[in-house]
């Protein structure tokens, strides 16, 4: 991406890639991932490790409040019965426009600024499956865009085909089950041990170990999403989040309006993306359900939590602190740029969110 945009240009290469890699992994994940890659952009170009590495790192968590498959907008789509196919739809263009706003404005505010503090970055010790990796020639762009992209592709498919095929014969089945989130996500693993591993002859060993390693990451995002489900039955049951929800519906705010406002307070007050925004719509479901919206208009309203839920990430989430630490910015630094661009960014996505509404 750097040699396709040149040197003068490379934060915007590293965003297309953080774009591109934060599909199918956690926000945490993609940015551990990624940095060392805007760490040797730094010292090739010679510019400052802040104004690539926030670029990189709010397309990174646009993706991961916005687009399934992350467990904020999977479990969001459940609870208000929306097809994942068709939030992939409404959300994909919004993910576009705001990705490429948040970069451009990362741009602006790291403009000329310096780490306050040495990056934090380490490696891990080596083991067999990463020996196994080095060894043989990485494989093609193409290729890894394309596995990206399959198991998107496949729900996408599966929902078309649930909404326009008719309802009799084999071709709709099959497609609705390729097209469901966990047999689409099944095929690209199998897929990608095969074309990634067993094909340029890595033994199965590697491969398992590669695959093994993914373990304790999908344990914490099944605990996470476990954990904010936990959260909403218990702000449901207790009535406190009935009495928020009554309190902004005094308002005469508009439903889209009332999820955004209460992803955007349960993120604020309580840190991580993925809780604010499942808390945030077991709360606004009962509304949504009582106001008999259509599918498209209550995919919107997955859209809105979503943008709350990326709102004014601050010292009470560890997003702050991974971003901070890795690009060496001290909590002031940290307050007046990754904090400012997750709310500019999450009040962006929600105005394309209100412009779609009208043509839902």
């Amino acid at each position: 991406m750097v040699q396709r945009f040149g040197p003068s240009r490379a934060a915007v290469g590293l965003a297309v890639a953080g774009l591109l890699v934060g599909i199918p992994v956690f926000f945490e994940v993609g940015v551990v991932m990624l940095m060392p890659l805007a760490l040797g952009t730094a010292r090739r170009t010679g510019r400052p490790l802040p104004g690539l590495a926030l670029p990189l790192c709010i397309v990174l968590l646009i993706v991961h409040a916005l687009l399934p498959p992350h467990p904020g907008a999977v479990a969001a789509a459940g609870l208000l019965h929306v097809d994942l196919g068709r939030l992939i739809l409404w959300a994909g263009p919004v993910v576009l426009l705001t990705a490429a706003f948040g970069a451009g404005l990362a741009m602006v505010l790291t403009r000329g600024m310096e780490p306050a503090q040495p990056p934090s970055l380490t490696r891990g010790e080596p083991d067999a499956a990463t020996d196994e990796i080095a060894t043989g020639e990485p494989p093609a762009a193409a290729t890894i865009v394309a596995l990206i992209l399959l198991p998107i592709g496949l729900i996408l498919c599966g929902s078309i085909a649930t909404m326009v095929l008719p309802a009799g014969g084999w071709l709709r089945p099959t497609l609705a089950l390729l097209g469901s989130p966990f047999v689409a996500l099944l095929i690209d693993v199998l897929l990608c041990s095969w074309v990634l591993g067993v094909r340029r002859g890595w033994p199965l060993k590697a491969v398992a170990d590669v695959v093994g390693s993914a373990l304790p990451a999908v344990a914490i995002v099944i605990l996470i999403t476990g954990a904010g489900g936990g959260f909403a039955k218990v702000l449901v049951t207790s009535g406190v989040g009935v009495a928020v929800s009554d309190a902004l519906g005094a308002t005469g705010l508009p439903i889209l309006a009332l999820a955004f406002l209460l992803a955007l307070l349960l993120r604020v007050a309580q840190g991580p993306t993925a809780v604010a925004i499942i808390a945030a719509a077991g709360i606004v479901a009962p509304a949504v359900a009582h106001a008999h919206l259509d599918a498209d208009h209550t995919a919107l309203i997955c859209v809105a939590l979503g943008s709350g839920g990326m709102f004014g990430s601050h010292v009470n989430d560890a997003g702050f602190w991974i971003v901070t630490r890795l690009t060496g910015l001290d909590v002031a630094q940290g307050l007046r740029t990754w904090t400012v661009l997750s709310a500019a960014s999450g009040v962006f996505a929600f105005s394309l969110a209100a412009a779609l509404w009208r043509f839902a």
